[in-house]
């Protein structure tokens, strides 16, 4: 009987890899580690959100691979990507872990769609369980805080940056939790989405939040898409980052 689990490395396929916590090959995981770089928030995005961290770039080899998870239901990736993104928030901004948990919200259209998926919250529940597991506090998870509203009815994907920016304006609708006692920590949220490509979607859910009475927000994702300065690898894409942080005002 073997002591060990073998796996397959779903990046470069190496057979067999021993079991390890990520579902990667320790040689694939050297590769695409290089150091953190931080790229300034988009203007109108650092108006409501003070910074943004996210564990990924959007590109090879992720790039399959969080697509399988959010569209395709590839459940057995929720682990790693909650292990990335806790990782980072705590290397980038470990005090927002205590602070209030939203995730962006899904119309009941598309929530009945994906026959009550929400890739969102499994993302949420993970980096959560990871804190936690390493010993961190971390704040409420305010479930019901922000709403879509229904007319949102065009794909994201297949709009232009400025057209996004139009599509999402008062998309959304927030709501303070009466139910917790009212202090300064309360008005600081940690908001959770899986990929940030231009920031008009974080931007109008945090602006719904600002209006209802939150002061502090923070932005936390998985992946952000590529930027004209980013490094460039060639044919194999861009690169992995444990931690990517974006500011406002950051060089």
């Amino acid at each position: 009987m073997l002591r060990h689990w073998v796996f397959q490395c779903p990046i470069c396929h190496a057979w067999p890899v021993r079991e390890r916590e990520l579902p990667w090959c320790v040689n694939c995981e050297q590769t695409w580690q290089l150091l953190p770089s931080k790229v300034p928030l988009d203007q109108r995005l650092s108006v409501v959100i003070q910074g943004h961290t996210c564990a990924l770039s959007f590109d090879w080899p992720w790039k399959h691979h969080i697509g399988r998870f959010k569209l395709s239901q590839d459940l057995g990736w929720s682990h790693a990507w909650g292990q990335l993104m806790g990782q980072a928030l705590l290397n980038d901004r470990p005090q927002a872990a205590q602070w209030n948990w939203i995730g962006m919200p899904q119309t009941p259209a598309r929530w009945a769609q994906r026959g009550g998926y929400d890739p969102i919250a499994l993302l949420i529940n993970s980096t959560r369980n990871w804190l936690q597991r390493q010993g961190v506090s971390t704040g409420p998870w305010l479930r019901h805080t922000l709403s879509k509203r229904p007319q949102m009815k065009v794909a994201q994907h297949h709009l232009s940056r400025q057209e996004r920016w139009r599509a999402v304006n008062e998309a959304f609708v927030g709501r303070h939790p009466e139910h917790l006692p009212s202090s300064q920590a309360n008005t600081h949220a940690l908001l959770v989405d899986d990929i940030l490509t231009t920031g008009a979607t974080l931007t109008a859910a945090a602006t719904a939040l600002t209006k209802v009475g939150y002061t502090h927000i923070w932005a936390l994702t998985l992946a952000r898409t590529p930027t004209s300065s980013a490094p460039n690898h060639g044919q194999f894409g861009t690169f992995r980052d444990h931690h990517v942080s974006y500011r406002s005002g950051s060089t």
